[in-house]
């Protein structure tokens, strides 16, 4: 039982009241339980307590049939995060259904292969020829051996300086799975199959039939014993489909002049719109977006926001190492401290304070002993034996205050109200001010609480989380950028001996990440840990696309022809990594299409944030960053006339640069 008064007004909202200030009417009541936890037994009443009321809440049982309910309780977010879970499960088998499928289509390639007979099989065909296994697996290994160990070497690494470490830690244990998989297992299944190919064998049955010597499968080419009047219609390209468009189709057509100039345009307009989009970036994470849109927690905070002024919580100051306040000097160094948080800009001032000790004072002037005030006060004797009987009337200030068992003080805590914020800079400059924890912007010596490290203060509001927030999002990213970018420049000139690479590489990873953070703030999503994680697999699609292209373009891209144009080495370069480029970034789009499908924050965030991951990544791959190189390799022939971008006597030694 209490009599202590308790302002049931500050719980109704839109209140419409008289001249007089009497209540006309309302059209909402928040109703507040404080339940205990200082047991486990009570622990557990007070959990069946919430969950009861939030099912009762939920299911319409509520008394009148003019009510509408709507709870939210402290474990709100843990059972709305395992609830989207839920959700997510059947959607991951739809994803893998979808790329495998994917994966097997992408697998074929549809050729006409000539047999001894005058049937033509329908067969996939490869680009060795008659080369025989021994030599094909050797070679495909050390084909790509520099952009794979390149691949690997950066993600450890990047977890190893601090690039979002825990979420690269995790990266870095997959990846190393991945290439250790397919330098073993997935190489000797292909050894494998290459060895029934050779036997002309299939996959599906080990006998040749009638019906797979017309449609076989599998990937030689060889041309045994054709007939004469049959070799002019064998077909002198053995290009693939994808090649031929690539390298005849796209690659000419990117590289015509008013298509360069609209190239350059568009990625004016990119860098533009990054730009406008990073101003704009709003910083921060509600947790109120852990909460789905269907949820009766979200329509609470729909209904609190537009019922109820919104109004800072209040800055709640725990004083852990209490001083003696039966000691008068002891007691007024204190309250000079108190006094320290009241005057700055961030409290509403003394009147907002709530302190036990103010309501010590006026339960000993309500008993009459005003004439012995400090007297009381300044006795410990006194001041233990009637704090006692002060605690125990006093349920507002009974959980305030914690003693020793000979009744000293062991700790208590005080509140004042902070005014309305406005601006992001004001909610971390009052954290600046209040805290005596700091990270990246906050130095001690700042804040109040680390000015007097003798009481060990520690200060809480909620609005602390989003001045971490604000302080840490956007320095961090910032650092996982520029971290990335020091990382991979070093890996991809010992990898890719050309310094055009490295720096080409480099380029490319600022231009997708900024791209990316000033366009997601334009498909409204903030900078928070879900799109700070995924920015940094930016970086991850950035180098892969990046290394391939460049590695093509200098390294790979090789003619009988003694110096190769620029319009001829963009073709090569795009036959080569046009279609993997292509196949990655669909994969990768078809494998989060289902997360569109569900509303929550979190997973809309991904979604969001990997679509233009993928989406800028592939546009820089196949558009930007090959019209980049191929300019430079026209600048450097018109410069250098006689040197050109090839490769001497088939080493990775350049001619000239």
């Amino acid at each position: 039982m209490s009599e202590e008064k308790i302002d049931l007004s500050q719980g109704l909202g839109n209140v419409t009241t008289r001249r007089d200030g009497s209540i006309i009417e309302a059209t909402s009541w928040m109703v507040l339980y404080q339940l205990k936890q200082d047991s486990d037994e009570l622990a557990r009443l007070s959990s069946n307590f919430e969950k009861t009321i939030d099912f009762l809440s939920r299911s319409g049982q509520v008394p009148g049939s003019l009510l509408n309910t709507f709870t939210f309780h402290s474990d709100t977010f843990d059972e709305e995060l395992a609830d989207s879970n839920i959700r997510l499960i059947p959607r991951f088998s739809v994803t893998f259904g979808i790329l495998i499928f994917f994966s097997v289509v992408c697998t074929f390639n549809l050729h006409w292969v000539w047999e001894e007979t005058d049937y033509v099989r329908f067969g996939e065909c490869g680009r060795y020829g008659q080369t025989s296994i021994h030599e094909r697996i050797p070679a495909a290994v050390l084909k790509k051996r520099q952009l794979v160990v390149d691949w690997v070497l950066s993600k450890p690494l990047m977890g190893i300086v601090g690039v979002v470490r825990f979420f690269c830690f995790y990266s870095a244990a997959a990846i190393v799975f991945i290439f250790l998989y397919s330098i073993s297992i997935f190489v000797a299944i292909l050894a494998l199959q290459g060895t029934r190919e050779e036997n002309c064998q299939n996959s599906v049955t080990v006998n040749i039939t009638t019906f797979e010597r017309h449609f076989n499968t599998g990937s030689r080419v060889d041309q045994p014993n054709v007939k004469p009047d049959l070799i002019d219609c064998i077909p002198s390209d053995t290009r693939l489909w994808y090649q031929r468009f690539f390298e005849d189709v796209y690659s000419p057509f990117i590289w015509k002049p008013e298509i360069r100039l609209m190239s350059l345009l568009l990625f004016g307009l990119y860098i533009l719109g990054s730009v406008y989009g990073i101003q704009r970036l709003v910083v921060g994470f509600d947790l109120v977006n852990i909460i789905q849109e269907d949820s009766p927690a979200h329509k609470f905070f729909e209904v609190k926001s537009a019922s109820y002024a919104e109004t800072m919580a209040r800055a709640e100051i725990a004083v852990l190492n209490p001083p003696n306040l039966a000691n008068e000097t002891v007691r007024t160094s204190f309250m000079n401290v108190l006094t320290e948080f009241e005057q700055t800009a961030c409290s509403e001032g003394p009147t907002s304070t709530e302190f036990w000790l103010y309501g010590f004072r006026e339960y000993l002037n309500q008993l009459g002993f005003s004439e012995m005030m400090e007297a009381v006060l300044n006795d410990d004797e006194s001041f233990t034996s009637a704090l006692d009987t002060f605690l125990l009337s006093s349920d507002r200030f009974s959980f305030d205050v914690r003693r020793h068992p000979n009744g000293t003080l062991s700790a208590f805590r005080f509140s004042t109200a902070l005014n309305t914020v406005q601006t992001d800079y004001r909610i971390v400059d009052c954290c600046r001010q209040f805290r005596t924890e700091y990270t990246i912007m906050f130095q001690p010596g700042q804040d109040i609480a680390g000015r007097h490290p003798e009481y060990n203060l520690t200060t809480y509001t909620p609005f602390w989380n989003l001045a971490d927030q604000f302080e840490i999002m956007w320095p961090q990213t910032m650092q996982d950028i520029y971290i990335s970018i020091g990382v991979m420049i070093p890996i991809s000139l010992l990898f890719i001996e050309q310094p055009l690479c490295a720096i080409t590489i480099g380029l490319n990873i600022a231009s997708v990440a900024f791209g990316v953070l000033g366009f997601m703030a334009l498909w409204s999503v903030n900078l928070d840990a879900t799109s700070m994680i995924t920015i940094a697999m930016s970086v991850g699609f950035s180098v892969d696309f990046a290394a391939h292209v460049t590695y093509a373009y200098i390294m790979e891209a090789r003619s009988d022809k003694e110096n190769m144009t620029a319009c001829e080495r963009l073709g090569v370069t795009l036959g080569i990594v046009g279609w993997p480029v292509t196949q990655a970034s669909t994969s990768v789009l078809l494998g989060i299409s289902t997360l569109a499908t569900v509303e929550a924050y979190v997973v809309q965030t991904c979604f969001k944030t990997v679509t233009l991951v993928v989406l800028f990544g592939s546009i820089h791959a196949l558009l930007f960053l090959p019209l980049f190189l191929s300019s430079c390799h026209l600048l450097f022939e018109r410069i250098f006339k006689q040197g050109r971008f090839r490769v001497a006597d088939g080493t990775k030694t350049m001619t000239r640069l």
